[in-house]
């Protein structure tokens, strides 16, 4: 049996009865966060039976992953309620199961100087994807700018993980008029191979504790339609869906629909108080990060 395959089964038995693990946060404990189809591999083949507790694997979506290795979803489904996990139509809930970021992610104020960095995780989504519908992967001088000219205005947050980072997160105006500003869009791209184990959660959280010192009151996300990842993670934030266009952006050679998702984050107060700016806060020691 190969090393891999042993760090594996170690990683697995370190998920805490009653909890339930993702094939990415499994992969992340073995050391390689990338490595999910591998995991896939060697919990099919699991020699240790009785030993590691594939059961307690389940896919990002919370579904029943491993149903497969005990001869169907039920047996899987009976483990996990005999440790007081919650099945529902063959899925758990990972927000309230799961064991969250693995690893010790930090979040932080993004600059300038991450720029190329924050990049390498945007250029695949340029380049491969409708999920930005930018065309051209941005220099790193302009991507630099973009943050320097956000951060006035709105935070702009990395998470790193043992040093590097895999997940970046922002606020930008809803619209330009004056009357917008306590409504702000935000976005949030995770790195290729580091889904599902809790950073994109991390980041959001802690955007959105910038964002009520700001007395930001609404939340908006736009999303190209369909992206079922994308629109199942907001929702599971409260945001829900108040739009969607039609055929509005030409990428790749097809048009794509769009969807705008909201969420409230403190109550529309009369008279409310100021929108304070990024920088404002930080000069008041205000900032949450």
């Amino acid at each position: 049996m190969s090393e891999l395959y042993e760090r594996i089964y170690k990683a697995v038995q370190k998920i805490p009865r009653g909890k339930v693990a993702t094939y990415a946060q499994v992969a992340a404990m073995a050391g390689n966060p990338r490595m999910c189809r591998v995991v896939g591999n060697a919990l099919h083949q699991n020699p240790y039976y009785g030993i590691v507790p594939c059961h307690r694997v389940v896919n990002a979506k919370g579904c029943l992953a491993q149903a497969f290795v005990f001869g169907g979803e039920n047996v899987q489904a009976d483990m996990l309620r005999e440790e007081g996990v919650e099945v529902i139509n063959g899925k758990v809930d990972i927000d309230k199961y799961g064991i969250g970021v693995i690893g010790k992610a930090v979040v932080r104020i993004a600059t300038p100087f991450d720029a190329e960095n924050i990049l390498k995780i945007y250029a695949p989504y340029v380049e491969n994807s409708e999920i930005t519908f930018e065309y051209t992967v941005p220099s790193v001088e302009e991507f630099a700018w973009r943050i320097e000219c956000l951060l006035k205005r709105y935070p702009y947050l990395v998470a790193e993980l043992d040093g590097e980072i895999v997940g970046y997160t922002y606020a930008s105006a809803f619209k330009e008029r004056a009357a917008y500003d306590w409504s702000v869009e935000t976005s949030i791209y995770v790195k290729q191979g580091y889904h599902g184990i809790g950073i994109g959660k991390t980041l959001y959280s802690k955007l959105e504790e910038c964002l009520k010192e700001q007395n930001v009151k609404n939340l908006n996300a736009c999303i190209t339609f369909p992206n079922p990842q994308s629109i199942s993670f907001h929702n599971s934030f409260g945001y829900k869906q108040v739009a969607h266009f039609s055929s509005c952006g030409y990428k790749h050679g097809k048009w794509c629909d769009m969807i705008w998702m909201e969420k409230h984050i403190s109550p529309h107060d009369i008279p409310c108080n100021a929108f304070v700016p990024f920088s404002k806060l930080e000069e008041a020691g205000r900032l949450c990060v």
